[in-house]
């Protein structure tokens, strides 16, 4: 069972940071958003905007946001998502190489 973790963020945002460096540390797979409402790119702002509105509906209201995608899956069965820094929801999902994990 192969974990990838799908992060939305703000830039400078400490929390996001901290978040993408535990991934790091633990050598997790992981991909990057970044949600922008002052960006100069109008599309990147709209989709930010867009984003924002879809995760305050699913009671996602700070950054980051964090899906634990398991790649055995498909569809939502497999997708766990919470928001803001929690390092235990990440060491629950993560997963070192050899599928055991992390302590």
């Amino acid at each position: 069972m192969t974990k990838h973790f799908e992060l939305y963020v703000r830039p400078n945002w400490p929390d996001c940071q901290k978040t993408i460096d535990w991934l790091e540390k633990h050598h997790q797979r992981y991909t990057v958003s970044v949600i922008d409402v002052n960006d100069v790119d109008m599309k990147h702002r709209e989709w930010s905007l867009k984003k924002i509105k879809e995760f305050k509906q699913k009671g996602l209201w700070k950054l980051p946001v964090v899906k634990a995608n398991n790649d055995n899956y498909m569809g939502e069965r497999g997708v766990q998502t919470w928001c803001g820094l929690d390092y235990n929801k990440l060491k629950a999902n993560a997963k070192t190489e050899g599928e055991h994990q992390v302590a």
